[in-house]
Parts: C-alpha cells; sequence; structure tokens
C-alpha cells in the first residue's frame, strides 16, 4: 500500500526514525515501474492524533520513483508475509496493528474515489457511511499465494 501524501513524513524531523543499518539508496520494483529510497523504521499511527500506533514499524522511505505521483513520501506493507516468486515481503502493517493490539483481527477495506481527498482504508471495523448498501459488503478471504486475488 502506497501512503504519506505530501509533506506528512519528514525522516529528518522525526525523534522516532531509525534507518536500516544498510542506508544506502535501493532501487525497488514496485508495480510496472520502480522506486529509489531507503528502509527505515518509525512510529506509524493510523491518525494524525498519534493514537493508535505502531512503534518501530519498517517501511520503505521513497526519494524518487518513476510512476507513483511525485509527493508520495512512502510505502508500507499489506501484502501477503513471507516469500511470493523468490522475494521476501516487507513486514505486514495489519499483523504489527495485530500485535501492538491496536486491532484484534486482519479485516481492512478500500472506498476508492476519482477524488483521491475522498479515499480512505478502515483497519478493522469498517465503516457503513461510503456504502450504497451495507447488505452487499462481501468478506473475501485472502489467499496464501497470489493473495491479492482473494476468494470469490
Amino acid at each position: 500500500m502506497s501512503c504519506c501524501f505530501g509533506d506528512n513524513f519528514d525522516a529528518s524531523a522525526s525523534d522516532s526514525w531509525k534507518p536500516a543499518e544498510n542506508t544506502k539508496i535501493d532501487e525497488v520494483e514496485y508495480l510496472s515501474g520502480y522506486i529509489e529510497g531507503i528502509t527505515g523504521s518509525d512510529k506509524v499511527c493510523l491518525a494524525a492524533e498519534n493514537s493508535d500506533c505502531v512503534n518501530e514499524f519498517e517501511f520503505f522511505l521513497i526519494d524518487y520513483n518513476q510512476l507513483l505521483p511525485p509527493d508520495m513520501d512512502g510505502v508500507l506493507g499489506l501484502c501477503a508475509r513471507g516469500m511470493v516468486d523468490d522475494h521476501e515481503n516487507g513486514p505486514d502493517f495489519i499483523d504489527a496493528l495485530i500485535s501492538s493490539e491496536i486491532l484484534s483481527d486482519s479485516t481492512f477495506a478500500f472506498s476508492l474515489s476519482n477524488d483521491s481527498e475522498q479515499s480512505y482504508v478502515d483497519f478493522g471495523e469498517v465503516r457503513e457511511i461510503g456504502m450504497s448498501d451495507p447488505d452487499d459488503l462481501k468478506y473475501i478471504q485472502l489467499e496464501d499465494h497470489f493473495f491479492w486475488l482473494g476468494g470469490w
């Protein structure tokens, strides 16, 4: 999952930012292009009020990207844990929220809009406010491999 639009994150202004031991700029394949930056960890919160936070969560801080919007600051993991197609995925934010006792289960939902200001992701309990009919909500069991396909 991409995150952090705009000036939301400045590693130099964070007291808790810790670059990984290998702080060289890495090039990582992402979607149909690539991103450059460094891996590090910091406190990652669900809300701007700094409530419901995961301390020392590892993520990729973008310095340059080939295809994402230019104001994208980082990539936060929502992918399956473990190995996929000979590469190891990074840490899973949902697992970190559960380990930190912020969430009790791994439910999350997206509401996507043509206006990025109106798009959001829910972690844990799903908000019905963005649904035309809450009875149409479908829960999809994710697969171990090709997790993005789900189990329709």
